[in-house]
């Protein structure tokens, strides 16, 4: 066998070898990657669960003009909540982190800005699966409950669903809605934002 078809060998082996780390390293990191998920979507469900028995009797309310809108927390953890966010379509049911923190999203939702009170609340989540992964099939008409610490449930209607790489605090604060949701499509990398309005 000649020199160059000996260094041919090599080279084809070694590119070989690499490969098959890579593809080694993807299988290992995809896994690693939903257990992860499936681990954290276990505590939002204990969290949300956590917090509904700590609340008052739920009663339905409706903004009210009151002047403190802010949102009273539970602290659970060491991290405060500042209540519970449910679509029985999906049988979703997730705590809601009482400020906006970009590395806790995949673990459970945000308040991004705003409050039920004055009907101006935004969350951000995650798509990921047991988070917001209902946001690839949500549509209008859709059911959403919002309950507060003090155990007050705000009804709300989905109206409209976009795509949009815009998720700037003007755009959705301008976004025409009571509530808004809004999550990263993992895969397409823009987001998706749902719209809604109280149900009077």
């Amino acid at each position: 066998m000649s020199k160059n078809n000996i260094r041919g060998a090599k080279l084809s082996a070694l590119l070989w070898g690499i490969g098959a780390f890579l593809l080694i390293a993807a299988v290992l990191w995809v896994l690693v990657f939903h257990s992860l998920q499936d681990k954290n979507a276990r505590e939002a469900k204990r969290l949300a669960k956590e917090l509904y028995s700590l609340m008052p009797p739920i009663q339905d309310s409706f903004p009210d003009g009151r002047a403190d809108t802010s949102m009273a927390s539970i602290e659970l953890g060491g991290a405060d909540f500042a209540g519970v966010i449910e679509i029985p379509a999906y049988k979703a049911c997730l705590p809601i982190y009482g400020k906006w923190d970009k590395s806790l999203v995949d673990k459970y939702p945000c308040r991004y800005t705003g409050s039920v009170y004055d009907a101006s609340l935004i969350i951000g989540g995650s798509d990921n699966n047991g988070q917001f992964d209902f946001m690839k099939i949500i549509t209008g008409g859709d059911k959403v409950l919002v309950t507060d610490t003090s155990g007050e449930r705000y009804t709300y209607t989905v109206t409209r669903v976009k795509k949009t790489k815009d998720v700037s605090t003007k755009s959705l604060q301008n976004a025409g809605g009571d509530l808004i949701l809004f999550a990263r499509n993992t895969y397409s990398l823009d987001y998706t934002v749902v719209i809604c309005s109280l149900k009077g």
